[in-house]
């Protein structure tokens, strides 16, 4: 750092002020008894003083060297190395990875290491046993974190296979510099069996069928046949024998199987290995399905057929878990019976013009959570008010209102992007009249007239004392909401999620217990088993005095025991990854001398993505070098051998434009602000004063 000056922006006369202060005070303390010693130090310090008023600014210039850096990327998953000589190519991996850094270095280069596999991380130790791979996203990662910076070259090692992710030659951004790619694997084409997909709904219902999809690849192996066979449980339950008639083919298998256990459940495929195959690791997949018993039971009691009651069953049955129908008031007898439901929607019922329901009079009367939804002829005044949350009075005018999000709603979720999404929808049409909602009355939705904004509610949620929850939905017009949506957007799902969010929520129950545990259901197998819990008091505020452990069993019967830690004022687990299986877990706590205990279920999936008979693509590599003005360089043999690998830096190097750049920083600093300026005063003020005392005066 320098200073390169000092700025007053002082006009004229306070210059000359400063100079007839300074001087004048010290010529009328010294003029007449000659102490001309005492004289310079009084006017260095008042002039010092009048300098400091003058507000002057300190400009300092200060000057960063910015090497030229070489980005190191390493592909750190498994394909690297499976196959052929596996041990020889993961040794010499890693001998490249460890050397590779000090080569550059070597060279006076800065270098930072990077390892990616699903993604992108900074080096701290190699480790190659990544089980996806997201070239793409890697790519993408360099260029976020170094667009502003001084590279002279970015060095990718990979053998050019993605399995997650987008393209990374379409459709990837890259840093606008030049990429060396040096490739691994092996780019041998082996004979092989291997299943790409197995594919199958998460969830399915007891004695429901649901079919599984299996695709493979054969490459070699023609005039052959295999046999494949599906396992749901240790059941088997579908079985082919299948002739290969390509060198190269594709093929699909549909089988749809019966669902005659509830719970999770394994779902097993497997390829008869045949005889020269290289690779056998891939003629097997797994995936889990969860067997639910029963689905939520929601029924649609309507005045008349409306567009806005086909569009809530079309919005409801987007929800696999939910079993929707429709009743309308014509087909209601005095026995109809609605109270098997989970929830009720009603829709213009109660109405103007006839007589409510006793089956729905009835439901007001129970717990059974309703959603009333209604326009113009919805008799909102016989609602009773502990339902409903909020008090009408019709009017005989119709009137149109657009939605207004309540970003203070906490009851659930709100759909992200709902408050540009209303912005655009028609509005609802409803009567004209006096609203005045409760204070138990939650709204997500406001109503807004035009341009005027209102407290009174389109969507809100009541529950009353009793805990009965009730969901009110001002207006009629909703299908042109979901009509506008899917124009707009290409799908409904904004809208979607809105009507499912707000059963899901009438459907809910205050949970009461003093012991809470929040566990996964189905993981990948890279991905980290994390538990969160909460534990209560008797008044069911937080409490983190109480001590929690976990007991995590696997589906061989070994037992794996953890304690949760509190961070931040609740308990947290972090059991890190697990192999593919499945596993149960039991929680335990003491609370009032009292055992609590919690059990669930999870399961993890086996990751294969790595396990391909694909060869390494080193097209692509060459492809994305030619892109960015780099190159293919070469690839990494099973053997390390360092005249080729010095080689191939040496390459690299020769055609960095290396530079360094100097960055100049300007910073202005008030004068004032200088420690040394005042302790300067103060020595000089102390000084002129122990002179004078020195000579007799004061």
């Amino acid at each position: 750092m320098y200073i390169n000056d000092i700025i007053v922006e002082a006009p004229a006369w306070k210059w000359v002020l400063a100079v007839v202060f300074t001087l004048g005070l010290s010529l009328v303390r010294y003029y007449d008894e000659k102490k001309w010693f005492l004289g310079a130090i009084r006017l260095g310090v008042l002039g010092v003083l009048c300098f400091l008023l003058l507000e002057p600014l300190l400009r300092s210039i200060t000057t960063e060297v910015e090497p030229s850096t070489v980005v190191l990327a390493y592909d750190s998953s498994q394909s690297q190395w499976l196959g052929k000589d596996s041990t020889k190519r993961k040794v010499t991996l890693e001998s490249w990875a460890t050397n590779g850094p000090e080569l550059f270095k070597g060279h006076d280069f800065n270098v930072e290491v990077w390892d990616f596999a699903k993604q992108l991380k900074e080096r701290e130790q190699w480790i190659c046993d990544g089980s996806r791979t997201d070239l793409s996203a890697a790519l993408e990662g360099i260029r976020n974190k170094y667009v502003h910076r001084n590279i002279g070259a970015v060095v990718v090692t990979t053998d050019g296979l993605s399995n997650r992710g987008s393209d990374p030659e379409f459709g990837t951004k890259l840093l606008e510099t030049p990429h060396f790619f040096i490739g691994t694997g092996d780019t041998t084409v082996i004979q092989d069996i291997e299943i790409t997909q197995l594919l199958s709904n998460q969830v399915t219902y007891l004695n429901n069928e649901f079919p599984v999809e299996v695709r493979f690849r054969s490459n070699g192996f023609k005039g052959q046949k295999l046999t494949l066979n599906l396992f749901l449980g240790s059941n088997m339950v579908g079985r082919e024998v299948i002739d290969i008639t390509d060198h190269v083919g594709f093929y699909t298998r549909r089988f749809f199987v019966k669902a005659e256990m509830s719970g999770m459940k394994k779902i097993r495929i497997s390829l008869s290995p045949l005889v020269g195959e290289e690779r056998i690791e891939n003629n097997y997949a797994s995936s889990y399905i969860e067997v639910l018993d029963s689905k939520r039971k929601i029924t649609i009691v309507a005045q008349a057929p409306h567009p806005d009651v086909q569009a809530l069953k079309n919005s409801l049955k987007t929800n696999l878990h939910q079993e929707v129908s429709v009743l309308f008031r014509s087909e209601m007898n005095p026995n109809s019976e609605i109270n098997e439901s989970d929830v009720i929607v009603l829709h213009n019922i109660p109405n103007l013009k006839s007589q409510t329901p006793k089956a729905v009079t009835k439901a007001f009367n129970s717990d059974m959570p309703i959603l009333f939804v209604g326009g113009a002829e919805m008799d909102w005044e016989h609602i009773p008010l502990e339902r409903s949350g909020i008090s009408v009075e019709h009017g005989a005018a119709l009137q149109e209102v657009s939605g207004e999000v309540n970003k203070g709603f906490s009851l659930f979720e709100i759909p992200v992007g709902l408050d540009k999404e209303l912005a655009y929808l028609h509005p609802l049409t409803r009567a004209m009249g006096n609203y005045k909602p409760s204070n138990s009355l939650q709204s997500i939705i406001y109503q807004k007239l035009d341009a005027l904004e209102t407290v009174w509610p389109l969507l809100g949620f009541n529950k009353d004392a009793l805990g009965r929850r009730s969901g009110i939905l001002m207006g009629e017009g909703i299908w042109r909401w979901r009509m506008e949506s899917s124009i707009k957007n290409g799908n409904t799902n904004m809208i979607d999620a809105l009507i499912n969010n707000t059963v899901q929520y009438l459907d809910s129950r205050d949970d009461v217990r003093r012991f809470r545990v929040v566990s996964p259901k189905r993981l990948e197998q890279d991905e980290r088993v994390k538990f969160s819990a909460q534990v209560y008091d008797a008044s069911l505020n937080p409490s983190t005095d109480a001590d929690i452990s976990l007991v995590v069993v696997n589906s061989m019967g070994e037992e794996f025991d953890y304690d949760f830690s509190i961070d931040k004022g609740s308990y947290n687990l972090d059991c890190g990854r697990m192999s593919a299986g499945e596993y149960r877990w039991s929680a335990t706590t003491i609370l009032d001398d009292k055992v609590e205990r919690l059990n669930g279920a999870f399961v993890v999936s086996e990751l294969k993505a790595e396990l391909v008979s694909e060869s390494a693509n080193h097209d692509l590599l060459q492809r994305l070098g030619s892109k960015t003005g780099g190159e293919f360089v070469g690839a990494i043999s099973t053997d390390y051998e360092s005249e080729v690998v010095d080689s191939y830096v040496q390459t690299i190097v020769s055609k960095i434009n290396k530079k360094d750049i100097l960055h100049e920083f300007t910073e202005r600093l008030e004068l004032i602000n200088l420690k040394f300026i005042l302790w300067l005063l103060i020595g000089g003020l102390t000084l002129e004063w122990g002179v004078r005392r020195r000579q007799g005066g004061y």
